[in-house]
C-alpha cells in the first residue's frame, strides 16, 4: 500500500506546479519543494491531533464529502495556476480551506510565519502555498481511504505510522511546534546527540585521570618496595 504523502508528492510534477510558480513569481523547484513542506506540515499537524476526542471522526467527515471526487482532484491539479477563480475556489478547495483551520486552528498564522522564515518566502506566498496544498492533500487522503475502504480508525492509524516520514520535509522550527509523538521522538534524539557531543570528552577526561593516578601509584609502589629492600639489607 503507497504512502499518503507518496501519494501526494507523486502529483507535485513541474507540470503541475509551473502554471502556479508563474503565478506567484517563484522558481518552479522553490514552489515545489514549498508544496512538499506544505503537504507535510499539513499531515504532520493531523497525525499529531489523531488522539484528539472527535477530532479525526470530524475530520473524516471532510475527507468522505461527496465534492471530494476523484474528478475533483484532477481539476485541483490542473488549475494551479489560477488560484482565484480555478483550485481554491472549487468545491474541493472550500474543503481545503475548513481542513487547514481544523488542523490548525488559531496556530496558523503561527504556523505560516514559522514555515516562512524557514523557507525565507513571504507569508502572503506561503499562506498561497498551503491553501493550495491543502485540498490536494485532502483529495489525496479521499481517493486513499477510497481505494482501500479504511474506516477513520484505520486512516487514524496509518497516520500515526507514517507520522516520522512526514518530518523529512518539515521547514525547520515547525516539528517542535506542531507537537507531535515523531517531533518529541526527533527532539528527544536531537538531545541526546548533542548530549553524546559533550559526554565523549568527558570520559576522555576521566580516563586519562584514571591513568594517571595508576600509574603514579605504580610508582609510588616502585619506590616504597625499594625503601623497604634497602631496609631490610
Amino acid at each position: 500500500m503507497a504512502g499518503i504523502l507518496d501519494g501526494v508528492l507523486s502529483m507535485l510534477s513541474p507540470q503541475v506546479t509551473g502554471p502556479l510558480a508563474s503565478q506567484l513569481g517563484e522558481s518552479t523547484d522553490n514552489v515545489q519543494r514549498g508544496l512538499q513542506a506544505g503537504a507535510a506540515t499539513i499531515l504532520a499537524g493531523l497525525a499529531a491531533k489523531v488522539g484528539q476526542p472527535g477530532f479525526l471522526s470530524q475530520i473524516f467527515v471532510l475527507i468522505t464529502n461527496p465534492a471530494n471526487t476523484p474528478g475533483a482532484l484532477s481539476t485541483i491539479t490542473s488549475n494551479f495556476g489560477s488560484q482565484g477563480s480555478g483550485a481554491a475556489s472549487s468545491p474541493l478547495g472550500g474543503l481545503g480551506n475548513q481542513f487547514l483551520s481544523m488542523i490548525f486552528g488559531p496556530n496558523l498564522s503561527t504556523v505560516t510565519d514559522t514555515f516562512g522564515r524557514s523557507t525565507s518566502l513571504p507569508g502572503g506566498k506561503v499562506g498561497s502555498l498551503l491553501s493550495m496544498a491543502a485540498p490536494l492533500v485532502l483529495g489525496v487522503l479521499g481517493q486513499h481511504v477510497r481505494q482501500n475502504r479504511l474506516s477513520a480508525g484505520d486512516l487514524g492509524t496509518e497516520l500515526k505510522a507514517e507520522a516520522p516520514s512526514f518530518q523529512r520535509f518539515l521547514p525547520a522550527g515547525l516539528g517542535s511546534l506542531l507537537g507531535g509523538p515523531s517531533a518529541a521522538v526527533a527532539e528527544a534524539r536531537a538531545k541526546v546527540a548533542a548530549g553524546s557531543r559533550w559526554l565523549w570528552p568527558l570520559v576522555i577526561l576521566a580516563l586519562l585521570v584514571i591513568a594517571a593516578l595508576w600509574y603514579f601509584n605504580r610508582e609510588k609502589g616502585t619506590i616504597s618496595n625499594g625503601v623497604q629492600t634497602t631496609s631490610t639489607s
